[in-house]
C-alpha cells in the first residue's frame, strides 16, 4: 500500500507549478522588454539617420549652386528668412535660403529690382513675387528663430559664403536637432 501511493506521487505540486510559471514569466518578460528597447532603439537610429540624409542633400544642393556663382547677395535677412541672391556664369539668378521653415531655392528669373517688393509670402511660396519651391520633405523643419537658427551669411572680403543649417523632424517623437555647418566659397566676377 504504501508503494502505490509513492508511485501515484508522479506530478507536480501547487507550489512547484507556481514557482516554474513565475520564472517562465519573469524570463519572458525579460525577452521582451529587451526586444521592445532594441526596436525603439532601432526607430531612433533610422530617424537620426533619415535626419543626416535630408541635411546632407539640401545642403549639397544649396552648395552646388554656390560654388559656381560669380556673385551672391543676401536679400533678406529676418526672424522668418535668410535669402540670398545667387547669380551664375550664365548670367542666371536663383534665390537660395531659408524661409517658411523650409530650405527653398527660387525659380531663374531676370532681374531681381523688376519684380514688386511684396517681401515674404508662406501661403503662397514667394518672395517678392517670385516662386520659393522647397528642396526639403514637409516633415523636416529648418529651425528659424530663436540663437540657434538656419542662416546664410556672405563674406565678400573672402568670397565665401557660411551655411548654418539647424533641422528637425516634426514626426520623431524623439524631437532630435541637427545642425549641420558649412563655408563654400565663390568666384567672385566683377
Amino acid at each position: 500500500m504504501i508503494r502505490r501511493k509513492l508511485s501515484s506521487q508522479t506530478g507536480l505540486t501547487f507550489v512547484e507549478l507556481l514557482v516554474t510559471f513565475m520564472i517562465f514569466t519573469m524570463l519572458t518578460s525579460l525577452i521582451i522588454g529587451y526586444l521592445i528597447n532594441s526596436m525603439n532603439n532601432f526607430k531612433r537610429v533610422n530617424e537620426e539617420i533619415a535626419l543626416h540624409d535630408e541635411a546632407n542633400y539640401v545642403m549639397s544642393q544649396i552648395v552646388n549652386y554656390i560654388f559656381v556663382a560669380t556673385d551672391v547677395k543676401i536679400i533678406s535677412d529676418t526672424e522668418s528668412s535668410s535669402l540670398i541672391e545667387v547669380t551664375s556664369f550664365e548670367g542666371h539668378k536663383k534665390i537660395l535660403g531659408f524661409a517658411c521653415k523650409k530650405a527653398v531655392v527660387g525659380t531663374d528669373y531676370g532681374n531681381f529690382e523688376d519684380y514688386p517688393k511684396t517681401g515674404l509670402d508662406c501661403s503662397h511660396n514667394t518672395f517678392n513675387g517670385i516662386d520659393i519651391l522647397p528642396i526639403n520633405n514637409e516633415f523636416n523643419e529648418f529651425i528659424s528663430s530663436g540663437t540657434n537658427a538656419s542662416k546664410i551669411t556672405v563674406d565678400h572680403t573672402n568670397d565665401t559664403v557660411k551655411i548654418e543649417m539647424v533641422i528637425k523632424n516634426d514626426q520623431s517623437k524623439f524631437g532630435k536637432t541637427l545642425v549641420l555647418d558649412s563655408e563654400v566659397s565663390f568666384v567672385h566676377v566683377e
